[in-house]
């Protein structure tokens, strides 16, 4: 990381640099495609739009593009005048690249899998409720128990975390513990009110409790709250209304559903 910001800083001077140097020397005009790529490929991810932390990182991978157009120019003048010059460039190209490849092959190991990154990121950023609750889900098939400690645990850093209230209530009722598994459900529909997932899951957690008026109450609100529709939600009510004995209902459902998808 220290190796990463060491280099978006020199970046960024060289950048900088490289402007004073274009506006000096004409014969460093080429380097105007490479200004002209950076900031075009920066300007959507300076919050200009709402393009999505994912989608934002990925544009971030265009600008160094143009970096390189503005690099190459001048490294290129520099290299063809002075020989000292070529030789410093030579080295510091050598050493970044031999301090790039040792990282490279050190971080491998880490992103072998999600239960490696998470637990790299577990021990990197203990108070990161985010961590542990990630590091679950990657353990949670092969071992439901610590993974519900973890889920436990990143809620004692953030008891808003919904993620991690969603998830430990799917172990939970897994595990037959429907009361503690409601629980949750209803702290996360406290947090995110609107929300069809969690609605529908706390009318799942209900009908495996057999508390079936409550099911039906909390599925038709996550119905309202799909003014669009979906498959799994009456696909679900299905299953409530036949786990209540109401047949003729529940292929009604499942004709909305097929309707659906």
């Amino acid at each position: 990381d220290v190796i990463l910001i060491l280099g978006v800083i020199m970046a960024v001077l060289f950048f900088v640099v490289s402007a004073v140097l274009l506006a000096l020397r004409r014969r460093f005009v080429a380097t105007l495609w490479g200004y002209a790529w950076t900031i075009a490929f920066l300007l959507p991810v300076m919050s200009i739009a709402s393009i999505g932390p994912l989608a934002a990182e990925r544009l971030l991978c265009l600008p160094s593009a143009g970096m390189v157009m503005v690099l190459v120019p001048v490294v290129a003048r520099l290299l063809t005048s002075r020989v000292a010059a070529r030789k410093m460039v030579g080295a510091g190209l050598g050493v970044v690249i031999a301090l790039l490849g040792a990282d490279t092959m050190g971080r491998t190991r880490i992103w072998r899998n999600n239960e490696t990154l998470f637990t790299a990121m577990v021990r990197e950023a203990p108070t990161a409720p985010s961590a542990y609750a990630n590091l679950a889900d990657a353990i949670a098939e092969r071992r439901p128990d610590s993974a519900l400690a973890l889920y436990e645990h990143s809620l004692r850093l953030d008891s808003g975390y919904v993620h991690a209230h969603l998830h430990a209530a799917l172990l939970l009722s897994d595990k037959g513990d429907q009361r503690r598994a409601i629980q949750h459900l209803r702290v996360a529909r406290e947090l995110v009110p609107n929300s069809d997932m969690v609605l529908n899951n706390l009318a799942l957690a209900f009908r495996d409790a057999g508390e079936i008026d409550s099911a039906l109450a909390t599925i038709d609100r996550a119905i309202a709250a799909r003014p669009s529709g979906s498959a799994v939600l009456y696909l679900n009510r299905a299953s409530v209304l036949m786990t209540a004995g109401r047949t003729d209902e529940a292929a009604d459902e499942l004709g909305r559903a097929l309707a659906l998808d």
